[in-house]
């Protein structure tokens, strides 16, 4: 996977909305929530085997295709900002990350 930052520009795409749509260690499958999207960089190379793209965007442009959220391990990256008084339970998905658990079930 290789990032690569173009002029130096940053774009704000719009709001989006995400919908968690695989497994991963922080939020619970089926979660929505809104947030900015911001556009540092971009992909140029993206490895599937190693990495998965772990949210569906509802409104939003994401990494590609229309997805975002890349996923290896216990580390994500996302162009959507999560913006913790929007996303209910994310904070208990964070804390159960870090202390090796599952993340709670949606709600």
């Amino acid at each position: 996977m290789f990032m690569s930052n173009n002029n130096n520009e940053i774009r704000f795409r719009y709001y989006t909305i995400v919908q968690v749509s695989d497994t991963n260690p922080f939020f619970p499958g089926g979660t929505k929530y809104p947030g900015p999207e911001f556009h540092y960089s971009r992909v140029v190379s993206l490895d599937t085997s190693r990495a998965s793209l772990v949210f569906s965007m509802e409104r939003g442009s994401g990494i590609r295709d229309r997805k975002d959220g890349l996923l290896s391990g216990n580390v994500m990256g996302t162009y959507t900002h999560v913006l913790a008084p929007a996303v209910r339970g994310w904070a208990r998905g964070v804390v159960a990350a870090a202390r090796g658990e599952r993340p709670p079930e949606k709600g």
